[in-house]
C-alpha cells in the first residue's frame, strides 16, 4: 500500500526541478502574453486518478485494520503525503 500511495507522486516531485529548467527556456524566447499564460499554466488536476487511490486506501486500511491497527497510521500517513505533495506539484509546477 505504501509503494501504491508514493509512486505516482514521487515521480511528479522528482520532475519539478526539469520542468522549471524547461519552462524558463520556452519563456525567453516569447513575445506575448498569451504565450507566457500558457507556459506557465499549471497542468490541469485529475481527480479520478487521485480520487481512486485515496479511495483505495481507504478501502484497503479499513477493511485489515481489524487485524492490523497499525493501517490506521499508515492511512493517515498516506493521506498527509498525498495532499501536501499535490500542494507542492500544484504551487510549483
Amino acid at each position: 500500500m505504501i509503494i501504491a500511495v508514493v509512486s505516482p507522486h514521487l515521480v511528479n516531485l522528482l520532475l519539478i526541478p526539469c520542468f522549471r529548467c524547461l519552462r524558463k527556456r520556452k519563456a525567453k524566447g516569447v513575445l506575448f502574453q498569451k504565450d507566457l499564460n500558457k507556459i506557465y499554466t499549471p497542468p490541469e488536476f485529475k481527480i479520478s486518478f487521485n480520487y481512486g487511490i485515496a479511495l483505495n486506501i481507504l478501502f484497503v486500511s479499513l477493511t485489515y485494520s481489524a487485524g492490523m491497527p497499525l493501517l490506521y497510521i499508515t492511512a493517515f500517513g498516506a493521506y498527509f503525503f498525498i495532499n501536501y505533495s499535490e500542494k507542492y506539484v500544484g504551487k510549483f509546477s
